[in-house]
């Protein structure tokens, strides 16, 4: 049995909104240490995603699963969540099989939508490496998401390359008329400050809708940094803004040595 309350739906539909940027082949939502979070796989396998919400002042939290109940149409639930407004109150009840779904004016509780949807259980719930094993990269929130908006212009492939201790971004353009094809670098750290450094230089292909997610994430994020090594998939990691939520995603990417 797991109930959430909350009148704060835009909120929550951030997170949902990231979770479906992912496109994802299974979404899903569980409970950990009294906190609701979400997750979801790309088609490819290739994406692992994580959204733990930490702010339990604008939601209510009744219950717990340790378990993956697997959301069949979370598209559709966001755009319902996106047809409310202040004043209108979700509530979600998961007991089984069913994830019922009501909204309703806080003023006079008049219900507004009410449905249900059959909902299934998943597999264990995937683990993410040791992050303390990893060197992390702190990232630069507002320079980043500027260039990055720029270079989605153009670019239509991104690699991140490690190359004597240097850490960048390079988005290589596509011919467009008579533009040149050129390669444009974007420094996300000027150097790799950590005591213990990456052995060898790494060229990782990103996928750029992967790099569309990062972008929508980075404007609602307080902090984020990137976690890496080698032989490893390539973690971001973020905390929203507002302390509203912690947010992980894993890529494993084509990686050239």
């Amino acid at each position: 049995m797991l109930r959430i309350v909350t009148s704060e739906i835009r909120k929550l539909n951030e997170v949902m909104k990231l979770v479906n940027m992912v496109n994802p082949h299974e979404a899903y939502l569980f409970t950990d240490m009294e906190k609701l979070c979400f997750g979801a796989i790309d088609p490819s396998h290739v994406i692992l995603s994580y959204f733990h919400l930490n702010d339990t002042n604008y939601y209510e939290l009744k219950g717990k699963t340790d378990r993956k109940i697997l959301v069949p149409n979370l598209k559709g639930i966001s755009s319902i969540f996106d047809k409310c407004k202040r004043g209108h109150v979700l509530l979600l009840n998961y007991d089984k099989s069913n994830l019922d779904l009501t909204i309703l004016k806080e003023n006079d509780h008049t219900i507004l939508l009410n449905t249900s949807f059959k909902v299934e259980h998943g597999s264990d719930l995937y683990d993410f490496p040791h992050m303390k094993d990893l060197i992390q990269l702190n990232l630069d929130i507002p320079k980043l998401t500027e260039e990055l908006g720029f270079q989605f212009l153009l670019c239509e492939d991104f690699r991140l390359k490690i190359e004597n201790d240097d850490l960048v971004f390079v988005g290589e353009t596509k011919k467009i008329s008579n533009l040149e094809e050129t390669k444009s670098p974007i420094h996300v750290v000027p150097s790799l400050k950590e005591s213990r450094k990456v052995d060898k230089d790494m060229d990782i292909y990103l996928n750029m809708d992967f790099l569309r997610v990062i972008h929508r994430t980075l404007k609602i994020s307080e902090t984020g940094n990137i976690r890496i090594d080698q032989d490893l998939p390539v973690i971001f990691e973020f905390e929203l803004r507002n302390k509203q939520g912690h947010v992980k995603y894993l890529i494993s990417p084509k990686v050239n040595k």
